[in-house]
């Protein structure tokens, strides 16, 4: 009994230790997380976020401007390939994204409007 116990437990730390890292790693694997200011413009009113933070763990918190209205909105975020996916309640959109120059450039698809955004510095 004693020898299966150290079995077990030399085979479940190093695999503790992978699970516990792949969050981790997954978080620094995507240059979009942090928080970013917005740069939009009166010529692309459809698509303006004044604000947004991507959280290492896949939430966001955007503040977005849309008819002259400021709203605040939170849910989930994902990458894939060149797709940025946020879902907020009911609600999911999916933008195209590169990084130029450091700054985040977001771009919806079905409008063709984009949006600069760069990081926040403190």
């Amino acid at each position: 009994m004693l020898s299966l116990f150290r079995t077990c437990r030399s085979v479940s730390l190093p695999l503790l230790a992978l699970l516990t890292a792949l969050p981790l790693a997954a978080c620094s694997s995507t240059p979009i997380a942090g928080t970013w200011t917005g740069r939009g413009t009166a010529a692309t009113p459809a698509l303006s976020f004044g604000s947004v933070s991507f959280v290492g763990d896949n939430t966001f918190t955007a503040e977005a401007k849309y008819d002259g209205k400021t709203r605040v909105s939170n849910g989930v975020w994902s990458v894939a390939g060149d797709r940025l996916t946020l879902t907020s309640g009911d609600t999911t959109r999916v933008y195209t994204y590169s990084m130029v120059n450091g700054s985040l450039i977001v771009t919806d698809p079905a409008s063709g409007h984009s949006t600069t955004l760069d990081r926040f510095k403190q």
